[in-house]
């Protein structure tokens, strides 16, 4: 089992999603599942996903740490938020699209954008 922080990588545009975990191998596993299924809490990385498949995004080990929130948030703090599809600023473990403050706005798009798949 490998803890540390890991980043999602879109191959097309250059963005990625920055995450942590103590077993980077099982989240990863989540991640894809629920992309593929349409289902993830990132709307953003959700519909490049969509748009650009499977096939363009790569998923890489950033570093192995024994406290992936702190090493996550130290990254976070350095990232050129412009090309992530994060949410929030911070390493707080679990979705942040539960916490997020435009929750509302953002479920609306998620669900016109399934809407309009006829997922």
């Amino acid at each position: 089992m490998t803890s540390g922080v890991y980043r999602i990588v879109n191959r097309r545009n250059g963005k990625f999603y920055i995450g942590s975990s103590k077993n980077i191998e099982q989240r990863r596993n989540k991640h894809f599942r629920e992309l593929r299924q349409h289902k993830h809490h990132n709307i953003n990385l959700q519909n490049d996903w969509d748009i650009h498949g499977d096939y363009n995004f790569k998923f890489e080990i950033i570093t192995v740490c024994e406290n992936p929130l702190e090493c996550e948030q130290k990254i976070l703090n350095s990232i050129d938020w412009k090309k992530s599809y994060n949410i929030q600023r911070g390493a707080y473990g679990g979705d942040s699209y539960s916490n997020h403050p435009d929750k509302e706005r953002l479920k609306e798009i998620l669900l016109s954008n399934l809407k309009s798949k006829k997922i």
